[in-house]
């Protein structure tokens, strides 16, 4: 019996690791600026969609996390365009009613009622509650992509071979190991995309002067916004 466990244990195993292969592979065949990026969105959009999910905002766990967390105002406007109104209006009076009871708790204790903003912690001093899912999952994906490339060739040329990262994901590969080959290839591909999107983006700049009106645009009518994703990942 206990061999049989371990057997459906195993299977499981390594069905939640292939699972999180399949997202990482079609992220980097995308051919993107970031491919980091285009897994940080799916996960936005998985988690969003959650909080939004007809069973989960009375879901006890999340009432809990309602009182640790607030949301920026990014993934406020975000969830607002999702469009499902009741349920985001559910969240915003439980947040409305959370902080109504900490204004009041001040006016009915009158020896608190002159605290100062640092002893309090207001709405907008909480973490974004989808920040912090969306950091969670995307350490998960970190460590997938450094051991996809230790242990899969084909899945290492993916990466020598791809357009690089934002810095805010290049940074945080660089700091999830120590492999000093999975460093030097990173650093590798970063340098060169970045150098070459920013050769792409004086060209561009350069074809502004009437000097070089006779020359072609090349691959360079988006390189402003390819530089953008480079310094500041995908909007």
């Amino acid at each position: 019996m206990k061999e049989v466990m371990n057997s459906i244990l195993n299977e499981v195993f390594i069905i939640k690791e292939k699972i999180q292969e399949i997202p990482i592979w079609d992220a980097f065949n995308e051919d993107k600026e970031c491919p980091v990026c285009v897994l940080k969105k799916q996960v936005e959009e998985k988690i969003m969609t959650r909080i939004l999910g007809n069973d989960f905002f009375i879901d006890n766990r999340f009432t809990d996390d309602l009182k640790v967390f607030g949301f920026c105002d990014v993934h406020l406007d975000k969830l607002l365009k999702k469009q499902d109104r009741l349920t985001f209006g559910i969240i915003l009076n439980r947040l409305m009613e959370q902080e109504i009871a900490q204004i009041e708790s001040l006016k009915n204790k009158k020896k608190n009622i002159f605290k100062k903003k640092k002893d309090v912690e207001y709405l907008h001093d909480k973490e974004c509650y989808v920040c912090h899912k969306i950091d969670e999952f995307m350490e998960l994906y970190y460590d997938s992509i450094i051991t996809l490339y230790k242990e899969k060739d084909d899945f290492k040329e993916k990466f020598v071979n791809s357009k690089g990262f934002c810095l805010e994901h290049f940074w945080k590969l660089y700091d999830s190991t120590n492999s000093k080959s999975f460093i030097n290839d990173l650093l590798d591909v970063q340098l060169k995309t970045m150098k070459s999107t920013k050769e792409d983006l004086v060209y561009y700049l350069d074809k502004f002067d009437h000097k070089n009106d006779h020359l072609p645009w090349k691959n360079t009518r988006d390189s402003i916004e390819r530089t953008i994703i480079k310094l500041n990942g995908e909007i």
